[in-house]
């Protein structure tokens, strides 16, 4: 079986694309990617995987994605797919007008997070909702990834009037990796500049207005305990602002920007609990690697987090802006490591529902239920499974 896997800009293959990718392979089936690589940074070792270069172009409204859809019809038409499988905002789109214009069956669509959601812009509400309403008819499958997108798509009209509108926990997360790091949080506080008796907090993300990390680092600031610590993760537009904001506040010598890591798991391994006060979220990988961790967390209270957490289970959840909030939840951390060790506990046995091994199980069940549904001359659970 030839499937072809349809992403948008591609700098590195997630983990549980490459469980899921190696299952496939390992089965004799053929696997495509189709993504833009020009950024990308080979972080796996497979050879078998087949890319294939596509000039996507992440603005969907770019005129240059015309170029990008003949290029996907030209491949679709050439390669004749067995299966298709779409992500991301722009190739969900061109790759579902794609497989519309080849004939090419069965399309699944993957909806990391609807732009409408609980709290959006009305804007987005009557375009993006519509957008998606017209793209479900030529959709065979499609899955969400959160409980408010899946009660969402229920509403939706797929192809050939099709009910199969899935739920995933997101794209997994390798919680072994997590269980199996051991580290000194003394060796890497020092390594960082981090007194070894400071509470450390740890946010992780582009540094985007998306994120958020405006609301955190106030909260830091507010917080009673003026020996903690925070090291931010990631690289972004806002960098410079939000360095500025820590100096205004006076807690500049508090906040550490690590800019991009390599080093992710011993890093939440050092931290003592994880701040991510986001406005938009699908399904949170950084979460998902916070909890595995075993950190407890404080969380804005939007769709995908509320998958995650529940309120004084295994963390805290607050509005996006509430500083206050944060920063008492931040204090309640700092002043009680039996809460923290309760915490922990709640989101080491919850993550275990979002493990990439979970998600490898579900996904090759919809291929399996998509198959079976246009290909009944052939024992496609014997190609499947």
């Amino acid at each position: 079986m030839k499937i072809l896997y349809v992403s948008n800009i591609m700098r590195r293959m997630n983990e549980g694309n490459l469980v899921l990718f190696d299952t496939l392979l390992s089965q004799g089936h053929e696997v495509h990617v189709a993504a833009n690589f020009n950024e990308y940074i080979k972080n796996h070792s497979n050879d078998q995987l087949i890319m294939k270069h596509i000039d996507f172009i992440r603005n969907p409204l770019d005129l240059r994605n015309i170029t990008a859809l003949k290029q996907l019809c030209r491949l679709m038409k050439e390669e004749s797919y067995d299966l298709v499988h779409c992500n991301t905002p722009v190739g969900g789109l061109l790759g579902r007008i794609a497989g519309r214009l080849t004939g090419t069956k069965p399309v699944i669509y993957m909806a990391h997070g609807f732009h409408f959601y609980k709290g959006a812009p009305l804007l987005h509400h009557l375009i993006y909702k519509s957008v998606e309403k017209m793209l479900a008819k030529w959709t065979d499958g499609l899955i969400t990834i959160n409980h408010e997108d899946f009660a969402a798509a229920k509403q939706f009209r797929l192809r050939n009037n099709s009910d199969k509108v899935f739920y995933v926990p997101g794209v997994g997360v390798d919680t072994r990796k997590y269980a199996s790091v051991q580290i000194s949080k003394e060796d890497v506080k020092q390594s960082l500049g981090i007194p070894a008796n400071a509470p450390l907090v740890i946010m992780i993300g582009d540094l985007i207005k998306r994120k958020n990390y405006e609301s955190g680092i106030r909260a830091i600031a507010q917080a009673a305990n003026k020996q903690m610590h925070c090291m931010i993760c990631g690289k972004g537009p806002l960098e410079e602002e939000l360095k500025s904001l820590a100096q205004q506040l006076g807690i500049a010598d508090r906040v550490h920007f690590l800019g991009f890591r390599t080093d992710m798991p011993e890093l939440l391994k050092a931290s003592d609990m994880f701040l991510f006060p986001t406005f938009q979220e699908g399904l949170p990988r950084a979460l998902m690697e916070a909890m595995s961790a075993g950190l407890p967390v404080i969380v804005s209270h939007i769709r995908g987090n509320t998958d995650l957490v529940e309120p004084s289970q295994g963390g805290f959840l607050a509005h996006p802006t509430d500083i206050g909030q944060m920063a008492s939840a931040l204090d309640a951390l700092c002043e009680s490591a039996e809460l923290r060790e309760k915490m922990s506990r709640i989101n080491l046995e919850k993550i275990k529902d979002f493990d990439i091994q979970v998600i490898k199980d579900k996904m090759l069940h919809i291929y399996l239920k998509e198959m079976q549904s246009h290909y009944d001359s052939f024992s496609v659970q014997e190609r499947l499974l």
